[in-house]
Parts: C-alpha cells; structure tokens; sequence
C-alpha cells in the first residue's frame, strides 16, 4: 500500500468518527433553537430529576425548580402577583399554578423555563389546587365559584368545566390516581377533614379515613398502591401512608414540627415533603418508609407545595 493511499484512508476514518460522534451527541443533549447549537443545560433541565415548589425567597410569592442533589435552583415565575400550587404535566414540558396576578386566583400553565403562560381559567371566584390528569387531557383543582370549595376539572381540548363535587363542606387538595381513574381529595363533609376518593367523573365518593384530627394534601403514589398524605392525629402534622382502600396507616415523619405536602418520586421509592422542622418551611426528600431524610432546600424564605416531576 503507497503512502499516499494510506493517508486516504486514514483521513476517510477519522471522518467517520467525527460524524459518529456527532451523531450521538444530537441524541444525548438538546438542540437551542435560539443558535441551533447543543445546549448542555437545557438537555440537563429535561433529563434531571426535579422538585418545583412555591417559594417567597424573592419577597412574594414565585414558583422554583430545583435538582434532586439541591443544584440548579430555577425561577420559573417573574410576576409581582402571587404564584403557587405548583403541579406537572405528565410529560414533563409544563407545569400548572394558582396565581392571582390578573386579580384573583386563577389556573395557568406555563413552560418550565417561564415561557408561554397561559390562562386556562375566568373567573372572580378563587380557583387553586391544580393538579394534571395522567393522560395530559384535564386539570382538576379546586374553586369557590358555587360558594363554597368545590372540585372541578377542566377539559383542555374542549375546554370544558366540570363540577365533580356538589357539597356544602368544603373539597379541595384534588390527586390523580396513576391509571387516571380516580381522584382522592380532602373533604370536611363529615365534621372535619379526612380523605375521600371517588371516579373520576365525581361518582361512588368513598371516606378513607375516620379520625377526629386533620387529614390533608392526599398523594398518590406511582404504582396505586398507596396515598400519602398529612395528619394532626398524633398532636402535629406529620406525613402518613395508607394502601389505596383507607388500611394500614403508617407514620413516616415523627417531629414536633409541621410535615406536610407529600409528593412521590417517580419510581416511588422516595417521598418529598415541606417541613418547619429547621425554623422555617424547606423541601426535604425521605426514603417511602420514612427513614434517611435529607434538607433539599435551605433558604430563610418559606419554600412548600413541592411537586416531583415525572422523570
């Protein structure tokens, strides 16, 4: 083989490299439409386990994200009004809010870097508890447009409301069972609040719990299988678990704070939570049996409403 024809192939090979390598870095980053370049971080935003969460950190109150290892804290909201009750979409693109910045609490949606916000609600009553359905198709949440706290889901192709509860008690804190089939939520029907489920279309309501204390924030876990949620039946609100159908209630926090507003990570191994147990309210991240809690936030602001994205 001549020298020159050695050169040929050599330089036909390191060709083909370079085009296999690029080729597999369009797949593992992002393109950025705005140059049309690979952006690392906008690939690490989509790709990296996060919490949104409200948070007043900026002296009102905004929507933040946040890693699972507690770095690249996000401001997702700019507004002077009020931003919070933050939720996801199932495919992890946008996130649902309440925000009172057009006079009262109505429902939006927004893309995780802030842009496109979008008015889904219209009314001078107080919409708030937004919460996706699995399928991406309705948002259910809570509103006082009847007089008094009722739960409602919206048809996003339709746009179409429904009113699922009919109750002079108030019913808010609306969680989506995974297959979509059913809604859990609190309800203070039978004197004070408990945890009830019911179809998704508002038929066959069923009490799951039966306490004289408080039991808010209800939180389905991936599977089905169980629902979080938050309980003043041991003296302070702590975080629960029970199976699906009410049974085997289970403690998993145990301080003399306030524990509240569980949301499950994807795979449900893991629990989030806000808690006042460091002076003021900060996300944490629990195993799902309550042990090896760990701080995910640390800021002299109030950071709740936690919400785990679904990848």
């Amino acid at each position: 083989m001549t020298k020159s024809r050695l050169l040929s192939l050599l330089k036909k090979l390191v060709f083909i490299v370079f085009v296999l390598g690029c080729g597999e870095t369009e797949q593992q980053g992002i393109i950025d439409p705005k140059r049309n370049v690979i952006n690392p971080q906008l690939a690490d935003n989509k790709k990296t386990s996060k919490i949104i969460f409200k948070s007043n950190r900026d002296e009102n109150d905004e929507i933040y994200a946040i890693n699972l290892n507690g770095t690249n804290l996000m401001k997702i909201t700019h507004h002077p009004a009020r931003d919070y009750y933050p939720s996801w979409a199932p495919d992890g693109d946008r996130i649902v809010f309440s925000s009172d910045r057009d006079g009262n609490l109505e429902i939006y949606t927004t893309k995780l870097d802030g842009t496109d916000v979008t008015r889904l609600t219209n009314h001078n009553a107080e919409d708030h508890d937004p919460t996706w359905s699995p399928d991406g198709n309705k948002i259910a949440f809570s509103s006082s447009r009847n007089g008094n706290l009722e739960i409602y889901t919206l048809d996003l192709d339709k746009m179409n409301l429904t009113r699922l509860t009919n109750h002079i008690s108030e019913d808010y804190d609306p969680s989506w069972s995974p297959d979509g089939n059913k809604i859990a939520f609190s309800s203070k029907r039978d004197g004070n609040f408990e945890i009830y489920v019911m179809k998704a279309d508002g038929t066959d309501i069923t009490q799951l719990t039966n306490h004289n204390a408080e039991d808010y924030y209800p939180s389905w876990s991936p599977d089905g299988n169980k629902i979080a949620f938050s309980s003043k039946r041991d003296g302070n609100f702590e975080i629960y678990v029970m199976k699906a159908d009410g049974s085997h209630i289970t403690r998993l926090t145990h301080n003399p704070n306030v524990d509240q507003d569980p949301t499950w990570s994807p795979d449900g191994n893991k629990v989030a939570f806000s808690s006042k147990r460091d002076g003021n309210f900060e996300i944490y991240v629990m195993k799902a049996n309550g042990t090896d809690i760990t701080r995910l936030t640390n800021h002299n602001a109030e950071d709740y409403y936690p919400s785990w994205s679904p990848f």
